[in-house]
């Protein structure tokens, strides 16, 4: 009998925001947005957030830019490609 696992879909989402990070340092600045180490408060686990400034980059190729590197940082499975854990 085959074993049952959950698609996409049918896992639980874990709903995060960016108040649930404890900002330690910038660790890199490009022309969207900058990059910080963070540490999620309950677990203590380190990552890199991005974060983008919506103000000034309204325009549609920027958005489809933000939307395509969301879309393959997501799905991408690389040793070399830090994978998206969370987005909001």
């Amino acid at each position: 009998m085959e074993e049952y696992a959950p698609n996409k879909e049918e896992q639980q989402v874990e709903h995060v925001t960016d108040k649930e990070f404890i900002p330690l340092k910038r660790i890199g600045k490009g022309s969207f947005g900058d990059v910080f180490l963070v540490k999620k408060k309950d677990t203590g686990e380190l990552y890199a957030m991005k974060t983008l400034s919506k103000r000034n980059n309204l325009e549609d190729a920027w958005l489809r830019y933000v939307r395509t590197e969301r879309h393959v940082l997501a799905e991408i499975d690389s040793p070399f490609v830090v994978k998206l854990q969370y987005a909001f």
